[in-house]
Order: structure tokens, then sequence, then C-alpha cells
């Protein structure tokens, strides 16, 4: 598949670092480099420590831009995940109002990780959620999420919806508030309950893991 494979609207790949300049030039930017799918346009978030910013900006210097656009840019909001993540929506924004945002933090995509999403994202469909699995030990033990998710799954901890298994229209974030910057953690689970709780919103699962 190719950029105008794409659904419908433009898919903006956005990744937020944060002090880890090893995974992000070994792990994060080659799984994204390696995309069956290519996104219209991507943008990094680099909310690290002035230590690691010089790395972080050789790694990103490796990557081939999309002709739609690309950026390395500095979170300008709350030192978080939520501010990093809404760093991005704001560069998002302001360049493609109606797109999908795919997240991706320090974690990896499997190649077929955005294709699949896309494929997924049918009319009326308004996030799409991938499996996710954890690498503990050197080993890959998947998270498996149940049949359907609901926001009251989210109030005593998480099924499994994290930032990088999330695929989202930006229009629905915006509606549901964006990402909470008042918050010291919750960061995935906060807006996994808001963005359930729209009326008439569509999530689905690809039923694949493709986040690592």
């Amino acid at each position: 598949m190719g950029i105008s494979d794409s659904p419908g609207q433009p898919v903006v790949a956005a990744i937020a670092t944060c002090n880890r300049p090893d995974l992000l030039r070994t792990r994060s930017l080659p799984s994204l480099a390696r995309q069956t799918l290519r996104p219209d346009a991507i943008v990094v978030v680099d909310d690290s420590s002035s230590a690691c910013t010089e790395q972080n900006s050789a790694a990103v210097m490796g990557i081939r831009f999309p002709r739609a656009g690309g950026a390395l840019i500095p979170n300008g909001r709350a030192r978080s995940a939520a501010g990093a993540w809404n760093t991005a929506l704001d560069w998002a924004a302001a360049r493609f109002p109606s797109c999908w945002i795919a997240i991706l933090d320090d974690d990896s995509w499997h190649p077929q990780h955005l294709e699949l999403c896309a494929a997924a994202a049918g009319p009326g469909t308004d996030a799409v959620v991938s499996g996710i699995q954890l690498c503990k030990n050197g080993l890959l033990k998947p998270w498996s999420l149940p049949a359907s998710l609901g926001w009251r799954d989210f109030l005593r901890g998480n099924p499994g919806w994290q930032g990088s298994n999330t695929f989202v229209r930006l229009s629905c974030l915006e509606e549901a508030g964006r990402f909470d910057e008042a918050l010291t953690s919750t960061h995935d689970r906060d807006p996994a309950i808001r963005l359930l709780r729209l009326p008439g919103f569509k999530l689905v699962q690809t039923g694949c893991c493709t986040a690592t």
C-alpha cells in the first residue's frame, strides 16, 4: 500500500520520545521506516532533557520524511506524555485539520501496523486499536484485549489501550478534550474514557498484536 491508500483522510504518525535516544534510533524510527503503509506526515516530539536532544536530532536526521510533511519539534507543553501528545496534535491540526493520528512512543510497530489499522478504519469508524504485546526479559507476552471495550473497563485498570496502539481521528480527540496535562499518570486511560463516552463513538480492533 502507499500514501494514496490511506483511509480517506491523511495519516499522521506522532512519535513522542523522552530521554531514550538509543530506543528512538534503534527501535521506534526503524519500525516506522518499515511500515508497509507510509504515513502522510511524521511529527517527532522531543520531551527529553538537554543531554539527549542532540542525539535525538541526529537520529531523526536519518528519517525520509513524506512529501506532505514532517518535523522534529520540542514539547511546547507540560513535561509529560500528555503534553508531548498535545504538542503533536497542535502540529497536525495546523496542517491536516482532518486526519488520523497514529501514536508511537519509544516502542515499536510491526511492519503492517499502519496498514492493518487503515484497513480497519471503515466508514463511521472513529478509532482503531491494535493488539499490544509486552517484552519482558526478552520474552514477548501478548496483552489480550476484551472483545469489546467500554469506558467503565478503564476505571480500575487498563484493559489494553495504550499510546502506541492508538489510531484515532483528530476530530474525535478534539471533541473529547485531547490529553489532560494536569494528570501525573493515566494519560492513556483518561482519554480512552472520554472518547468512549462521546455520542456515537465507534471503536474497532484489528485483532492483531502489532504494537510492542
